[in-house]
């Protein structure tokens, strides 16, 4: 009995202990959570704030300390800037300010016996959630010439060694950049921004390193973004994502359009210009090299793929000409962007491209459109070492010419060349001759009233000066109506009759009189590549269509081959004398 009675009394004063240490365990850490929660936020308020000359107020509701889970929780975070700070950007003293709210930010899984130990910060996650941010920017305030960095190298103390975090999730982040003066107008716009990173680490290694921080693993979304800054245009997305592990980054509809419109566009500008509207399903960048763009000032990708874009260009040529800009042709182009680029190929894919003039002959506009397009390009770069290996960018274009024709071409481009040499060769394919009464009517006044196109092929080259080549079409039953001016829009019967005697009604390969078109046009070099292109390309046409209006261009190429015969002469007397 006594020995029953000794277990019992065992039981019970081990139960009462345990239970005692349970209550106290229980009181010390619920102690804990209040005195630590309280001290870590009069310490973390402190901290903040404690510099009265720092441009920024930082206040925050909630904070919550887990001891148990080992998380912190801070709630409705909010950085403003000070008066005085504000004050400053106004007066141009300082040329940036942010003002930031911050829903949520939550730390789980601190291991604060590591910290204690190696003094390495370690944690599992970083949540932060519904972050709102507006970026203002005086921009009279001219940016300091070179960048001050941080001494980073001076963080590592006996007390931190470094950080290791699991996962960062980033989600719901909107940012907005305006003019000081214009807040409520901001001209760069992101409504959702997400990021998901794994495994950061940030410690002595990685500090040698260009970017200071390591990661596994970085996935990064936007919602729609938005661009105003341009003057006449405006640049958007409905979401932007960002594929570390592939290195690849995907717009989802891209826009590029025009502020306002066409006729708008027109009063607003003082002379003749493009104005143009681009939209796009998809833009992939696969393979970029990040660590070379950031560090280096190189873009170099993979590929770029751009799915489905709808180009539409318009131009009013009853405005004044500009002023004479020379305007460069690919080569030189590409040449003098300021940093260096490396595209191993370009793909436009499934594309639509329309392009509108009008001219003072017709209140309506001209149109000839290829849909669908595509596009191939391969060796875009202003790169030395890449241009001696290979100096050729070669273009291939597949299209639908009027929605008729089957039209391919391909451009070579010497990026090696002084006088910017290119070679282009296209072909095609059977179209109505009706097909370009889009284009004849508006421009020309010229209806073609009846033509069966069997075939077209021209190949021809190209200096910065002048192009040279041939031109064959294959065609019949050619018939025209030349209409009065816009204010008639009616047929000019006897300008009908006069024109469908200038032109040749065929051009058969089996017939005598069969002609192959001379390809040759003196460059103007106020004008793009399109133009050199369509012009060189409308030399071989009239040169076989209507002969006696080519006349003066058989002249002219008389001439350019009794120049190069001198300069042949000139060149082999030299070498005698050598």
């Amino acid at each position: 009995m006594k020995k029953n009675r000794n277990v019992s009394k065992t039981k019970k004063i081990i139960l009462y202990i345990l239970g005692s240490l349970t209550l106290l365990s229980i009181a010390v850490i619920i102690f804990a959570k209040i005195y630590l929660g309280r001290f870590a936020e009069n310490e973390i308020r402190l901290q903040l704030n404690q510099n009265p000359n720092s441009l920024y107020e930082v206040v925050f509701e909630d904070l919550n300390v887990g001891i148990i889970n080992k998380s912190i929780t801070i709630k409705n975070i909010s950085i403003n800037p000070r008066s005085f700070a504000i004050d400053s950007l106004n007066a141009g003293n300082i040329k940036t300010l942010i003002q930031s709210k911050i829903g949520l930010i939550k730390i789980k899984g601190i291991q604060v016996f590591e910290y204690l130990k190696n003094k390495d910060i370690q944690i599992k996650k970083i949540k932060v959630k519904g972050v709102e941010t507006i970026y203002l920017i005086n921009q009279e305030v001219k940016a300091p010439k070179h960048k001050t960095s941080l001494p980073l190298q001076n963080i590592f103390s006996k007390d931190f060694t470094g950080a290791t975090i699991q996962n960062i999730d980033i989600k719901d982040i909107a940012l907005k950049i305006s003019d000081n003066k214009a807040i409520d107008k901001p001209w760069f716009e992101i409504d959702s921004l997400s990021s998901i990173i794994n495994d950061v680490v940030f410690d002595k290694e990685t500090i040698g390193n260009k970017l200071p921080v390591s990661f596994s693993n970085l996935k990064l979304n936007t919602g729609n973004f938005s661009y105003k800054s341009l003057k006449y245009y405006d640049i958007s997305t409905s979401e932007v994502s960002f594929f570390m592990e592939d290195s690849s980054i995907v717009l989802d509809n891209f826009n590029f359009k025009p502020k306002y419109s066409k006729e708008i566009y027109n009063k607003k500008i003082k002379y003749e210009n493009d104005l143009f509207s681009v939209s796009t399903e998809k833009i992939k960048l696969h393979g970029l090299n990040l660590d070379d763009f950031i560090f280096n000032n190189v873009f170099r990708v993979r590929s770029i793929e751009i799915l489905k874009p709808d180009i539409e260009i318009s131009r009013d040529k009853n405005l004044p000409d500009k002023p004479y800009k020379y305007k460069p042709l690919i080569a030189s182009l590409i040449k003098k962007i300021p940093i260096t680029i490396s595209i191993d190929s370009l793909l436009i894919i499934n594309g639509k491209l329309s392009y509108q003039e009008k001219q003072h002959l017709s209140p309506k506009p001209g149109e000839v459109n290829f849909d669908p397009l595509n596009i191939t390009a391969y060796n875009i770069t202003n790169d030395a070492e890449r241009i001696e290996k290979d100096h050729y960018l070669n273009l291939y274009l597949s299209s639908m010419l009027m929605g008729k024709g089957d039209l391919d071409a391909e451009i070579s481009i010497d990026l090696n060349s002084s006088d910017d040499h290119f070679t282009a060769k296209g072909k095609l394919g059977r179209i109505p001759g009706i097909a370009f009464n889009k284009m004849t009517k508006n421009l020309l006044l010229v209806e073609i009233e009846m033509g069966d196109i069997q075939s077209a092929e021209f190949d021809f080259l190209a200096t910065d000066d002048v192009s040279q080549g041939e031109m064959q079409i294959i065609y019949k039953n050619l018939k025209v109506d030349v209409f009065k001016t816009k204010k008639d829009n009616k047929e000019s019967k006897f300008m009908t009759f006069v024109a469908n005697n200038a032109i040749r009604k065929q051009n058969l390969p089996d017939d005598n009189k069969y002609r192959t078109g001379i390809i040759f046009f003196e460059r103007d070099k106020n004008k793009a590549l399109p133009n050199y292109l369509w012009k060189s390309i409308q030399t071989g046409l009239v040169s076989i269509i209507a002969p006696v209006a080519s006349s003066k261009q058989q002249k002219t190429i008389k001439k350019e081959e009794k120049k190069d015969i001198k300069k042949n002469k000139k060149g082999k007397k030299k070498k005698k004398k050598n």
